[in-house]
């Protein structure tokens, strides 16, 4: 509910304050997005040097700095979910401020560490659209009506592991290289069991 009384995805809504909402919702998506992809650039500089994929990233060439990173992260994140808290609700401001923490705090530190990582990398893949949810709903994520998020979650989660061992398969000599404990590394028949089920 806004502080105007209006209730997001309303059917009394105008079709201006739809569209405002639309786009808020997208725009603090991308920036929470941008904030946690950043986070993890900063992480992995010395992994991502290693590998051909990632070798001419900004920070591995050294194009930007650690601080001008930094700089950038913080404010995509902090405008991001203020969007989100002003033109949606908290609870999709807290989901993308969520997804960052575990984007950027427990999957990319997990990469060189567990092939895990890849089932909490499908989780952070899977709550974009719960948070969409939420900023449409006003908030709501229980209910019956509400098991629609929950099932778009879920299948997005089930999706990624086969698509993301799939692809892990092609680049397993580069997570090598870098030092990642993808499954496609640690136990490639395994991990193409996995990519199997595509």
């Amino acid at each position: 509910m806004r502080a105007d009384g209006e209730q997001q995805g309303s059917p009394q809504q105008t079709p201006l304050r739809f569209w405002r909402e639309l786009s808020a919702t997208t725009a603090g998506t991308f920036m929470a997005a941008a904030a946690a992809n950043t986070l993890n650039q900063m992480y992995e500089i010395q992994s991502d040097a290693l590998m051909g994929r990632t070798r001419l990233r900004p920070l591995p060439t050294g194009r930007l700095s650690v601080a001008q990173a930094a700089v950038f992260a913080a404010a995509s994140a902090a405008s991001g979910i203020a969007l989100l808290v002003h033109e949606t609700n908290p609870a999709a401001a807290t989901i993308a401020a969520a997804n960052v923490a575990l984007y950027a705090g427990v999957y990319t530190p997990l990469k060189a560490l567990s092939p895990i990582n890849t089932w909490v990398g499908a989780v952070v893949g899977a709550l974009p659209p719960m948070l969409g949810w939420a900023a449409a709903s006003g908030g709501k994520l229980m209910g019956e009506r509400e098991r629609g998020a929950w099932a778009l979650g879920g299948l997005l989660f089930l999706w990624q592991i086969p698509h993301f061992h799939a692809l892990a398969a092609v680049a397993r000599a580069d997570y090598a290289a870098g030092g990642l404990k993808m499954l496609a590394v640690t136990n490639p028949s395994c991990n193409a069991q996995w990519a199997k089920l595509t």
